[in-house]
């Protein structure tokens, strides 16, 4: 029953500090889950499950999570815009791959977060077409002499 009081100490903590709408605001600027649990002195496992389990939390965090994407993605320019100008001084080698691995963390974080928006190869259908294959297939309907087969250059009867 131990698990039970460190709930109620956590959701009571939740609340003091402003609930669902400080919890969404805490994610959204960039806190995590972890950061969280170790200010409320949990493991992240059991925070993240006990809020994903209320589907008020749940909201927020979801909602936080989409808004943090966007965050990262205004953070992902502002690096790209800060190397380009960097004035005077050349950039080197160096700093361009610095700052293309920080932009790759952050559109990845994007997409993990909001994949609706910021997923760039969406799984749509795939069409699948085997040429080989349908030339076979009109080839053995020719061979066969099928009524809606026409020969192509040559006398149809």
């Amino acid at each position: 029953m131990a698990g039970k009081a460190l709930r109620k100490r956590l959701f009571a903590e939740i609340e003091t500090r402003g609930g669902a709408e400080y919890l969404q605001e805490y994610i959204a600027e960039g806190g995590t889950v972890l950061d969280l649990a170790n200010e409320m002195g949990c493991s992240r496992t059991y925070l993240s499950r006990h809020l994903n389990a209320n589907p008020e939390y749940k909201a927020a965090l979801d909602e936080a999570r989409r808004e943090n994407a966007d965050k990262l993605a205004d953070e992902a320019l502002q690096i790209a815009d800060a190397l380009a100008d960097a004035g005077a001084d050349p950039v080197t080698k160096e700093q361009i791959a610095v700052a293309k691995e920080r932009i790759d963390v952050r559109k990845w974080l994007a997409t993990v977060n909001h994949p609706d928006r910021y997923q760039q190869n969406k799984n749509g259908p795939t069409v699948v077409l085997n040429i080989n294959a349908l030339h076979l297939d009109a080839l053995r309907k020719v061979s066969r002499g099928g009524d809606d087969a026409k020969v192509i250059g040559g006398t149809n009867e």
